[in-house]
């Protein structure tokens, strides 16, 4: 049984039209299906940018690999490799300040 993706209604096997909102079912179908393959595709540019944070080399091969198959997730990957290695050096140079004194 499939449901309306408008309203989420459930929908009766054969029919055309949603009883509740009046949606297409053929639309409403199609968008259940361009949703399951956009979260089956497996972008992950969100998890990728969280690892390449806490592992910069990760991140720097990562934008190596993928620059030229998927540009937006490798500079995701480079900017938050690059973060994480600024504020390394940021945070190591503070506290070395403060236990030289």
């Amino acid at each position: 049984m499939t449901k309306c993706i408008l309203c989420g209604f459930d929908l009766l096997e054969g029919s055309q039209v949603c009883p509740h909102c009046g949606t297409s079912v053929a639309e409403s179908l199609q968008k259940q299906k361009e949703e399951m393959e956009r979260i089956s595709s497996g972008d992950n540019a969100g998890c990728l940018a969280i690892v390449s944070f806490l592992f910069p080399i990760v991140g720097l091969i990562g934008f190596l690999v993928l620059i030229a198959s998927k540009p937006r997730t490798a500079k995701l990957m480079g900017k938050a490799a690059l973060l994480s290695t600024i504020l390394s050096i940021v945070f190591s140079l503070i506290v070395a300040y403060m236990f030289s004194q």
